[in-house]
């Protein structure tokens, strides 16, 4: 006789963190990665609204392009992260 094996079932334990604590954990993340995060639920996409200082930065973004296609389409995500934020 088989014993049935059950299935765990995976607990989502950031989902359970009070949305003051997440800010807290994005305000250590680049502005490319905290925009990253807007993917994972509803509640996820607007949590970066709340994040007192984005950090932006060139370096960070990872540009398969020429240095002056580069720097136009990092402008562009700024405008966007900007027009989106204020």
């Amino acid at each position: 006789m088989k014993k049935k094996k059950k299935k765990k079932k995976m607990e989502d334990r950031i989902s359970i963190l009070p949305n003051c604590l997440l800010h807290k954990i994005l305000c250590f993340l680049n502005t490319q990665q905290v925009l990253q995060t807007c993917v994972l639920s509803k509640r996820w996409k607007t949590l970066w609204d709340y994040i007192p200082a984005l950090n932006i930065c060139s370096k960070h973004h990872k540009f398969k392009r020429a240095s002056s296609e580069r720097e136009s389409l990092f402008k562009r995500f700024i405008l966007r992260v900007l027009s989106e934020h204020c």
